[in-house]
């Protein structure tokens, strides 16, 4: 007993003699920085009587400035651009809930910067404003409702960043290019936002990224929007009946396994690469008009049905595995289908991989033969069928 009362005095004693936290203050002789006693800042006076985060001048660890306002009286709105550019010293930062904008570049390339606490009021996080933080784990709220605007790489190579990002933001009309490229998150929950546009690469290079819910509202997905997320297997609703704009590339070299829907009319073009590595079963697309184009679905494997909801449906493209390519303009006679690809032969038809009944004709492609389609539906009219074999 008496060693536990030891052991318990000098704990309190050691806890006395740990240094706690000092005030918030202004640096003597100054009007324009703060000091903590550990971290030396520059602040700049606005014109709506807050102050910004201009630099910093000296500090390092933990910079939390929760208390600021309460201590100094000084409200802190914003960021400046540069504010903690390539601040090695910077480990974490509790930003005070008066900061609602982050301005471009403010903490660009802080390489040591581990976790970042924002205002819970957040509206904008500025054009690369986390840019290249490696070692960036951890952003809380991750993101917070409030916020109006992301610009271009925000979070761009941060190469460590992990967690569930949610987009719930209404006021979130557009997601710019690179904005989360490169990082380790592992889902995307945009299902609450406003979101009618998401720009080129903006999750590209995601390896562990697994499941994605789309705005209701999206209406463009721009180039390589989720190229090489190789985990993603999830996306609801895969896609969206708004959409009416891809761009080449745009779920190449994704694991999609969702049953894909291209619904909406307006969507007159499937561009080159678009759905090339998606693994679904079933592949359903509008009453047309509608161009695809090369590589469209590369990798869609044996077993998967496609759904022509129209009537005449052209086609260039490719679909491929180890087994079989595609590559044939569909038109909806017998004939013109066989002017298009080769003629089955006697010793075609008693091929074991023959796979039956109305397949009209079959490709060559690398001075190889695949047996390719298989007409399910009537020809005269829709639904229109392809079935990969």
């Amino acid at each position: 007993m008496k060693g536990y009362r030891q052991l318990v005095f000098l704990s309190a004693f050691t806890l006395l003699l740990m240094p706690s936290a000092q005030a918030w203050r202004l640096v003597d002789g100054t009007a324009n920085q703060i000091t903590d006693d550990n971290w030396v800042l520059k602040i700049a006076a606005q014109s709506d009587g807050t102050y910004s985060l201009n630099d910093y001048v000296s500090g390092e660890g933990e910079l939390d400035l929760s208390r600021l306002e309460a201590d100094t009286g000084i409200t802190i709105s914003r960021t400046d651009r540069y504010s903690f550019y390539k601040c090695d010293t910077l480990t974490s930062v509790i930003l005070p809930e008066s900061c609602t904008v982050i301005t471009r570049d403010s903490f660009q390339q802080s390489t040591n910067l581990v976790s970042v606490t924002l205002s819970p009021v957040t509206k904008s996080i500025g054009e690369y404003a986390f840019y290249q933080c490696a070692a960036l784990t951890t952003v809380t709220p991750f993101l917070p409702e409030t916020v109006k605007t992301i610009d271009w790489g925000a979070f761009r190579e941060a190469r460590a960043l992990t967690g569930d990002l949610k987009l719930n933001c209404p006021e979130l009309t557009a997601l710019p290019g690179h904005a989360f490229q490169v990082t380790q998150i592992t889902s995307a929950d945009m299902s609450g936002s406003g979101i009618t546009s998401i720009g080129q690469y903006a999750f590209a290079g995601n390896g562990v990224l697994e499941s994605v819910l789309l705005p209701p509202k999206l209406v463009k997905m721009n180039q390589a929007v989720f190229y090489s997320c190789s985990s993603l297997r999830h996306v609801s609703p895969f896609l969206p009946k708004t959409v009416t704009t891809l761009a080449y590339e745009v779920f190449r070299g994704t694991a999609v396994t969702n049953d894909l829907e291209l619904l909406n009319p307006g969507l007159a073009t499937i561009p080159n690469h678009a759905f090339n590595g998606i693994d679904s079963q079933k592949v359903t697309i509008h009453q047309g008009p509608v161009t695809i184009g090369n590589w469209s679905f590369f990798s869609i494997g044996a077993g998967t049905e496609f759904y022509y909801l129209g009537t005449a449906p052209t086609l260039n493209s490719q679909v491929a595995n180890s087994r079989l390519r595609f590559y044939a303009c569909r038109i909806m006679d017998k004939e013109g289908w066989a002017a298009l690809t080769t003629e089955l032969t006697d010793a075609d038809k008693a091929n074991t991989a023959y796979p039956g009944r109305g397949t009209f004709g079959v490709c060559v492609n690398n001075g190889q033969r695949h047996w390719l389609i298989d007409w399910k539906s009537p020809l005269s009219s829709g639904p229109f069928v392809i079935r990969i074999l």
